[in-house]
Order: structure tokens, then sequence, then C-alpha cells
């Protein structure tokens, strides 16, 4: 008996030393960079009925990083291929192998281990150690939620904010909106070409167009990676018995392979990632594509099995911010997130994403984990201003990942971008931490309105970091004027204000007449002197500066007049050495009022700019005093009928306006 036991266990250590040395290193990489991605390749002549499932065969490689953290990273079987744009087609590029794909956060040695896991044995395949130098300037690290604000998101080497302005970028695989498939063949190369090409140009347009997040609909008949192959009584339009090369349970490469030139192509570009695994929305989609996530068909191998591709494949990414488990789940529609099944998968999850301290898990509206995921359609006759209302709650990350009108209504009733740019903006100011375009095939290419969605906003941003301040809802009363403006807004340590004031919300195609002459006092500030910048939140570009000193934190600001949609300001608190102080205010603060006090009569020089117009206000924000339409460097004012007392002076220059304080005796 001792005889057939020493028999067997030598026999099973030939095997094992046979199946250990069968592994062949293709690439193993001797040095990287701080935030790149390293790729390491191995090559077995094993064959597997499935390389996909995690209960027949797994590798990982254990990392030691420089401070001695130990990380485990999860590799997946990939089959190589060739963009021929010459032919217009992927082909396939060789043999398949198997991949390993790290990104390391910090200088200095790394040693790791390669492991299998084949039959239930675990074998030591190669060890291997490769040398990381500091990161490049243009690097900006992982993104993540700002462990101080977290409503926004930041990058881990630079700390910038990201503000998420972007789009769902997705395209209809072999079939086009539910019509019968053109390519009865399914993902070949020729639609695999297609469709790599159509996702490349809209991510290079939106780069282009100064957007920063993408989320990719990896379910569904978007790009699905597996869909069931067996006849289902609710099929896809024109694949009766399911789609030639997709399968439950393994994932298809020439899908995967697309996924992954848009996942690289982001991380070079700043761009963040949310990456959506499944649908539950309609019968369809969810009996062709996601049967075993329900709960009455549930199959947990198969669950985890497509988590754990995922991480392996594209978890390296810097840019990847999200897994997003459902596209518009709810309880109601056989997936309850609040069940302990998915919490114990999302306990998992934490642990197989090395990067999970960075990395969210999210799901849409009902049930959110961490991060509130709106999906918000409306009516055209309904605005979206009551979104951009400040939010006060501070505990993680709100943003609105689909938003609009339903079905194609937008395409159809907003053919300027009113919505995009009325839900964008309303984010910003509204203390949210983003929003994506639905309507990008079906609006805004056909417009050519993504120039004017997202270059507004990323321009206006330069140099502000959201998440360096604690934010307030800006408290802004009218002072002068007749209103009719809509305000909305926050402060930010009591040192910078955004406002946005619209004269004509979304639901009205045609603009109001704009109100001139109205005036807000901004509270909640410190003590100053303020530069105002008033913005084009169409061109993105900046239309007005006011200079202003405040001596007990308010702040006068005159809105522009001929604002007939809407326009932002940011009211900033500089130093009086400062070089913007310098550059617009300086010359604006040489306009000398005197002598004051007076009896009423002033004197007003200003040699350096034009006075187009003088208003004066008692301490009751009462305009008491107008004079327009001037081309004067000075100027003689009579004020003594307006009696006694403090008054503050609005002189309205060629290059912005400045307020000044006088008495009266």
């Amino acid at each position: 008996m001792r005889r057939v036991l020493v028999v067997i266990l030598l026999w099973n250590f030939i095997v094992q030393l046979g199946w250990a040395q069968s592994w062949e290193f293709a690439a193993l990489p001797a040095e990287g960079q701080a935030f790149r991605k390293l790729t390491f390749q191995l090559q077995t002549p094993e064959v597997f009925g499935n390389p996909f499932d995690t209960q027949e065969i797994q590798l990982w490689a254990e990392v030691r990083t420089p401070s001695g953290k130990e990380e485990k990273v999860p590799g997946f079987y990939y089959q190589p291929y060739r963009i021929d744009e010459a032919r217009k087609q992927i082909t396939s590029a060789g043999p398949a192998h198997w991949e390993v794909r790290y990104t390391p956060e910090d200088a200095g040695l790394y040693q790791c281990q390669f492991k299998t896991l084949r039959g239930g044995d675990t074998l030591a395949l190669a060890k291997h150690s490769f040398q990381v130098s500091e990161a490049a300037n243009e690097q900006k690290g992982f993104i993540r939620v700002n462990p101080v604000h977290p409503k926004y998101f930041q990058w881990s080497h630079t700390k910038e904010t990201h503000f998420l302005a972007g789009i769902n970028l997705f395209e209809p695989a072999f079939v086009m909106w539910n019509a019968p498939a053109p390519y009865p063949n399914g993902l070949d190369a020729a639609e695999g070409y297609r469709l790599y090409s159509l996702l490349k140009k809209r991510l290079d347009d939106l780069i282009a167009q100064g957007g920063n997040t993408i989320r990719l609909r990896l379910d569904s008949w978007w790009q699905a990676l597996e869909i069931n192959e067996t006849p289902l009584p609710e099929t896809i339009s024109g694949f009766p018995n399911g789609v030639p090369g997709f399968k439950e349970g393994a994932y298809h490469p020439l899908m995967s392979f697309i996924i992954d030139q848009l996942v690289e192509h982001a991380a070079a570009n700043q761009v963040a990632v949310m990456i959506t695994s499944w649908n539950m929305n309609n019968k369809v989609q969810c009996r062709d594509y996601c049967t075993y996530v329900q709960s009455s068909h549930r199959n947990p191998d198969l669950i985890r099995r497509r988590l754990y591709y995922q991480v392996a494949r594209w978890g390296y990414s810097p840019t990847l911010f999200a897994w997003e488990y459902f596209n518009e789940t709810t309880a109601g529609r056989g997936v309850n997130i609040k069940e302990h099944f998915w919490q114990d998968v999302t306990a998992w999850l934490r642990q197989i994403d090395i990067r999970s301290n960075y990395r969210l898990i999210t799901n849409t509206n009902e049930a959110t984990i961490d991060m509130n995921n709106s999906h918000i359609y409306r009516s055209p006759r309904q605005h979206f201003l009551d979104l951009a209302e400040f939010e006060s709650q501070d505990q993680k990350p709100s943003a609105i990942t689909e938003g609009g009108y339903g079905s194609n209504a937008q395409s159809k009733n907003d053919t300027e971008g009113l919505v995009p740019h009325e839900l964008l903006w309303g984010q910003l100011m509204g203390h949210r931490s983003g929003y994506l375009v639905w309507h990008v095939p079906s609006q805004l290419e056909p417009h050519g309105l993504g120039q004017r969605t997202f270059m507004p906003v990323r321009e206006f941003l330069k140099g502000i970091s959201l998440g360096d301040y604690d934010w307030q809802a800006a408290e802004a009363v009218l002072v002068e004027g007749l209103g009719g403006q809509i305000v909305r807004g926050m402060v930010g340590d009591e040192q910078l204000g955004l406002l946005w004031i619209i004269r004509t919300p979304s639901t009205q195609k045609k603009e109001l007449r704009a109100q001139d002459g109205n005036s807000y006092q901004l509270s909640a500030l410190k003590p100053g002197n303020y530069l105002i910048e008033w913005w084009d939140t169409w061109k993105g570009h900046i239309v007005e500066r006011q200079c202003i000193h405040s001596d007990d934190g308010k702040v006068l600001v005159a809105v522009p007049d001929g604002v007939t949609r809407d326009i932002a300001a940011k009211i900033i608190r500089v130093d009086s050495t400062s070089r913007s102080w310098a550059l617009w205010c300086e010359p604006d603060l040489q306009a000398k009022i005197y002598p004051n006090p007076s009896q009423g009569k002033f004197y007003i020089d200003s040699p350096k700019r034009m006075i187009n117009s003088v208003e004066v206000f008692n301490l009751l924000g009462q305009r008491v005093y107008v004079q327009r339409g001037l081309e004067e460097y000075t100027l003689e004012l009579d004020l003594s009928s307006t009696g006694p007392g403090v008054k503050w002076v609005l002189l309205h220059l060629e290059t912005g306006t400045v307020t000044r304080k006088l008495v009266i005796l």
C-alpha cells in the first residue's frame, strides 16, 4: 500500500513538473515606468476546454512592490489580432497565449512569481524581477475618489480634480437598432473593423472636443462579450439560432481586442472609463445576454467568471474608475443588488481587483453602492435646472451617466444641444460629479454639437481643482434690476465663487429677450480683492472681467448686458501682488474718485480705461443714479440729490467693471 502511494505521489510530481515546464515566457519586460502598463506573455501547448473557465485553469502573478506590498494580479487567455487598414479588416495575428497586465505605481525594484491553478493543484512557474522608473511628467496616476471631498474624482499622482464630462461609447454590433442583421456571420473581420473604426473615431472626437470620460457598454447588443448560444423564445433580430462565435461563459476574442484598443487609447489621453457588464432593461436583452444573472436562473460561477475576466484584462488601466454591474436594473427586473449574494460578489470583486482602493463598484439608479449613478429622462416640456440646485450630501460621487429626452425626442427636438448643455453645466454648478451624454450618434454627431458641449466646461475649469474646496450653496441676492434670471452656483472656502445665470431654460428653443441691468450681491466670501470672469458657456471664452474690492465679504456682481440664454462667472479672490490682478485690475484701479468724502460733488479720473457708464447704489442695494452712453476718461458727478451716507459706485469701463465706495456728508 505504501509503495502504491509513493508511486502515485511520484507520478503526480512528474505530471506537475511536466505541466510547469510546458509554460514558456514570450515576453518578460525587465523595466517599466510608473503608471504605464507592463504586459507579461506566457505560452503553453496545453489545450483547454474553456480557457476562460476559472475552475479549469487560472494564471496569475504574485507581485511584491518596492514597499513590500503583495499584489495578486490575475491573467487571461489572449488571442492577438492585427488591424489591416488597407483591407479594412481585423484579422488574427498568430496563436493565442496568456497575458498578465500590470501597472506599477511606484519607482523601484519589483519581484514577481507566476503561478497557475490546474486541476485543483497550484504550480509555481518562473520568478522574475523588473525595475520601474519615476512617472513621466504627463502621467497623472490612477483616477480615484477625492479622499477629503468625495463628491469629486481626482488623479492619484497630480491630485487634480477630474470632473466627468463625456459620453456613452457604444454602437450596435452585427445588428442595426433591431433591424435584421447586416452581418450574418456576427463579429467577423469586416464587422470588427467597422465597429472598431467607428468607436475609435468617436473617442478621438470626444478628446478633441474637450471631453474626458466614457462609459463602455459591454452588454446587450452593444459591445457584448458573451451571448447565449441556445435558441430562446425571444432572440436577437436576425439570429434565431444564436450569434456565430458567441456563447455564454466564453468571451469573444475580437470584441475583447476592440475594447483593448479603446481602453488603452483612453488611458493614453487621460480619459476616464466606466465599464458596464450587464443589462436588465428589457426582456429581449435580458434573455439573450444575461440569463445567468437573474435571481431565478442565477449561476454564481458565470457571474464571477465574467468579472474575473474583466479585472484581468482591463483592471490594469489607470483611468478605469468604475465597474458597473447593471444598466438600469431594479429589484423588479430580476436582480436585487441589495441581497446578500451581490454583497458577497462585491466583497469578492474588491479582493481580486488590486486597484479596488481607487475603483468604484456601482449600479444604475436603485441600490447604489460606491456612487450615486443616475439615468434621468424627461419630456421636451421639462427642463433640468432642478438638478443644478446645490447637493449638500458629500459622502460619495454623484453623476448622471445618462439623461435627456426619452426615445428619439432629443435628436428631433434639440438640434442646438440645449439639453446636454443644461445637464452638464447643472452638474458642475450643483456640486455633483459630472454628466455623460447618451444621444451621441443620434444628436451630437449629426448636428455637430460635441465641441460646444464639452470644450466650454473644460476651458472654464482650467486652473480650478474642484476637489480642493469645501463648497456651499451660493447666496446671490438680486440688488438691482428686474431679475428674470435663474441663478445657480456655489462658493468654495470663502474665496472662490462659481455662478451660472440662466435667462432661457432648455424648454424654450427661442431665446428670451435679455433682462439687462441685473446685479447680485454674493456673500459668504472673505474680504479682499476679487477678479470676476464672465464666460460664454457655448464658446468657452471670457467675455468680460470685473475687478471688485470687498471690505465685508459681500461682492457686488453685475451681470453683463445682452444675456439671452445663459452665462457663467468665476469670482476669484486674488492677492494684490498676483499677476492676474496686475494685468487686469491695476489699470482699472487707477480710476480715482475725489474728493471722498464730499458734499455730493465728485470727480472721476480713469487714465487707462475709458468709462462707458456709471451706476450708484445705496446700502439697501437700490440704484439712485445712472449715466450711460459715456466714452470719457474723466467725469464729474453731482450726487447731492441722493442724500447723505455711504454709496457704492459701479464704473463700467471698456474692459470690465470696478466698484468704489464713497461717502456723502
